[in-house]
């Protein structure tokens, strides 16, 4: 049962639309336009992706806002079920277990920071072509294997 304040939003907010395919297509269909915009070279592509940004942003706001209701709701039916055209599986938080608090597990982390600072040191030396030696047998040390991740851009609306 709503009560009058509830109501009144519904009526003077919801006017009876609902999130339908259509509503979701219309949605998509604008996105598709802005691509082929940028594509085309009607519309700046740096724009465009702060406009994305900022939509990515909202998105992800709202849906923050209604992830504890949408759990909430799927408590109703089965661990799996469908509505509509969607399947949702509902799963159980997971343990997550934190040893930051645990002595042996600190010192095991630090050993283990001087040991990746040893090797980046490695790394940097092969790259400008200085071999690294073990100090007690001589031999060469290992280079570690690395990669690079995607190059990004980052944008903020001031």
């Amino acid at each position: 049962m709503q009560n009058r304040e509830e109501q009144q939003y519904m009526e003077e907010n919801y006017n009876g639309v609902t999130l339908t395919t259509d509503s979701i297509n219309v949605i998509q269909n604008q996105i598709d336009l802005v691509i082929r915009n940028v594509d085309l070279g009607f519309t700046n592509s740096l724009e465009a992706f702060a406009v994305f940004k900022e939509l990515e942003k909202r998105f992800n706001e709202a849906k923050k806002q209604i992830d504890e209701l949408a759990y909430n709701e799927s408590e109703k039916y089965d661990k799996t079920f469908k509505i509509g055209s969607y399947q949702f599986t509902r799963v159980e938080g997971r343990k997550q277990f934190d040893f930051k608090n645990i002595d042996e597990w600190k010192v095991a982390k630090e050993n283990l920071v001087q040991i990746e600072n040893k090797y980046k040191s490695v790394y940097e030396n092969n790259k400008n072509g200085i071999s690294s030696l073990n100090e007690q047998t001589g031999e060469v040390l290992q280079t570690p294997i690395v990669t690079f991740s995607k190059s990004s851009l980052s944008v903020k609306n001031k």
